[in-house]
């Protein structure tokens, strides 16, 4: 759907509405956004806040991982399973629990996480989703994380599917496809996956937190045919791989990039990401 026809079906629903009322608040979304919002995107955002649907004509095609912005609340698309991670629970203010858990997700046009809540996160765990599965997921609303990255989320009308793959299927690469190499990542942002060899292990360093507590950091360096690169483990990572050693082949999915000093970079390990050696 495009700008104006957003903007003809906002005015449709909110007969009280004027038009130039609609594009100050258009603007003032794109602002907020510092630039990272176009126009349709802002339009989205504005109709999904004052409750208009924005239904995808009916007979096209599932959407793909670049289309998806801030605000759309009923998408679909399918993927390749980059990570599956364990459910966690919380408490609720009401003091009820609750669960969540999540899937990193790509296809050729990037790569999302997708968070599965409370009785939802049956999905996964009853059809055993694994790294490397395809998946589709239906009817889910799209939303900026705490690190400002855009995760799908799927609440009481939303569902996962895992679809039989079938040969020489190219909207679903392999696993292989996500593996950036190290002289990739400085033209990359945000979270990323590679693969490489430990070239060299750096001792564990304690530091104190502002609360009190104690966290733990450790530096690796890993190597590939196109270079090295400093990783950083933090804290519960810094005890999950204790036993690395040099020359163990290490898969890392979700790091993130930090630009440093200089052109320097380096990738970082947290609870978010997973290794496996």
């Amino acid at each position: 759907m495009k700008f104006e026809e957003i903007v003809r079906r906002i005015l449709d629903e909110n007969k009280e509405m004027k038009y130039e009322e609609l594009m100050n608040l258009i603007e003032e979304k794109k602002r907020e956004a510092k630039g990272y919002l176009t126009d349709e995107g802002a339009a989205r955002i504005v109709a999904s806040e004052l409750g208009v649907k924005l239904e995808y004509s009916r007979g096209k095609r599932d959407l793909e991982i670049n289309d998806l912005i801030s605000g759309l609340d009923d998408v679909t698309f399918s993927g390749r399973v980059l990570a599956v991670y364990p459910p966690r629970s919380f408490k609720r203010r009401d003091g009820t629990e609750g669960k969540y858990a999540k899937l990193e997700v790509g296809d050729r046009k990037g790569v999302v996480s997708v968070v599965v809540w409370d009785d939802k996160v049956e999905l996964i765990s009853s059809q055993k989703i694994a790294r490397g599965d395809v998946v589709k997921v239906l009817h889910g609303y799209v939303r900026r994380g705490l690190r400002g990255d855009l995760e799908v989320h799927l609440g009481s009308k939303g569902s996962l599917e895992v679809l039989p793959e079938k040969p020489m299927d190219d909207r679903y690469p392999s696993i292989e496809y996500f593996d950036l190499k190290i002289s990739d990542l400085p033209k990359k942002k945000g979270k990323v996956s590679l693969r490489g060899f430990v070239h060299k292990v750096f001792d564990v360093h304690e530091f104190d937190r502002s609360d009190g507590t104690k966290g733990k950091v450790r530096r690796i360096l890993l190597s590939d045919e196109t270079g090295k690169l400093t990783v950083v483990l933090w804290n519960e990572k810094v005890d999950e791989l204790r036993d690395l050693r040099v020359g163990d082949l290490v898969q890392i999915v979700n790091g993130r990039v930090k630009k440093m000093n200089g052109d320097s970079i380096e990738l970082h390990i947290d609870k978010s990401s997973i290794v496996k050696v």
